[in-house]
């Protein structure tokens, strides 16, 4: 079953357990009232015995038949939703248990996702760095190193220590390695990017 489909019924079934268990109070209250309802009339119908007054018998007997069938209804009620009750919540933590898993398996796939699109924009970032870096050469061998640093700013002592990691095949011992970042394959690197900086030029 899909994970909506999961959730849909975890939600159904918390309904259900939520509108059984307001039965089931309003069953237990009305338990004690009709157990309360039946002290007070058998006191009256003990007290009539007892003095003799035996008129208007047959209603009372009548009030206290009734309320023995309610309190046998209200018991019956209440019972059957306290079985009920565990099943429900019990169905509940099944189907809560397949959604999270239905959920996890989801997540998964986005993480793959997000983290082949990670990975891509890393790549990317460390080869701007790299590009940065080798025009930072390019200007040093010219002996205007001023426009670098006027350039990028306060960034421009930073930039070649930062390290872009990717996700995928991480090795943290590569990682926490000191040192600053290598232009590696410099000269093909230095010529593509004086190329592009030449045809600046127009």
């Amino acid at each position: 079953m899909s994970y909506k489909k999961l959730s849909m019924q975890c939600e159904k079934l918390k309904s259900t357990i939520e509108a059984e268990t307001a039965r089931l109070e309003k069953a237990r209250q009305d338990l004690t009232n009709n157990h309360a309802a039946l002290d007070g009339i058998l006191t009256d119908f003990k007290k009539r015995i007892l003095n003799g007054k035996r008129n208007a018998l047959n209603e009372i007997e009548s009030q206290i038949s009734d309320l023995h069938k309610e309190i046998t209804r209200d018991t019956t009620l209440v019972n059957g939703i306290e079985e009920r009750l565990p099943l429900l919540q019990s169905e509940l933590e099944k189907a809560t248990s397949e959604r999270d898993n239905a959920f996890a398996s989801l997540a998964v796939q986005w993480l793959n996702k997000e983290i082949d699109a990670y990975d891509h924009a890393s790549k990317m970032l460390k080869e701007s760095a790299r590009r940065l870096l080798v025009c930072h050469n390019l200007l040093r061998e010219t002996g205007h190193q001023e426009v670098y640093r006027e350039t990028l700013g306060p960034a421009h002592s930073y930039l070649p220590s930062i390290k872009p990691m990717t996700i995928r095949g991480f090795d943290m011992s590569i990682h926490m390695q000191h040192g600053i970042m290598k232009t590696g394959g410099a000269t093909e690197l230095q010529d593509k990017v004086r190329k592009e900086m030449s045809s600046e030029a127009g």
